[in-house]
């Protein structure tokens, strides 16, 4: 997991980049390499997104965003912190990415693939 952030009027806007690794044990169905990769990216994108607005309406920040301000960002991270600013809320959460790899495709189908 990669965490980059910006700032959009003081305020910290994250962008979250996952890279996924797995294999398929048993295929049903014909489907592409490329459309289960779709399938993966949004399953695991609305997970993520899912648990962060959860959380954020908890004032919990699950992803420790807070303090990744804090080792990068310091001096803002300790401005916000003077003004008693929410640093991460529903709206932090700038995007998503999600990077999938297959490494194989199982007992089933005996070709790779990537």
């Amino acid at each position: 997991m990669k965490i980059t952030e910006t700032f959009a009027k003081g305020a910290p806007r994250y962008r979250i980049r996952l890279s996924v690794k797995g294999g398929i044990i048993e295929m049903i169905n014909g489907a592409t390499e490329k459309e289960m990769r779709r399938i993966a990216t949004s399953l695991i994108q609305d997970e993520v997104r899912k648990t962060f607005l959860q959380a954020a309406a908890l004032d919990a920040d699950i992803y420790q965003l807070n303090y990744h301000t804090y080792l990068h960002h310091y001096g803002k991270w300790k401005r916000m912190n003077k003004q008693d600013a929410a640093h991460v809320n529903q709206n932090s959460l700038a995007s998503v990415d999600v990077e999938i790899k297959l490494l194989n495709s199982g007992m089933l189908r005996t070709f790779s693939l990537h």
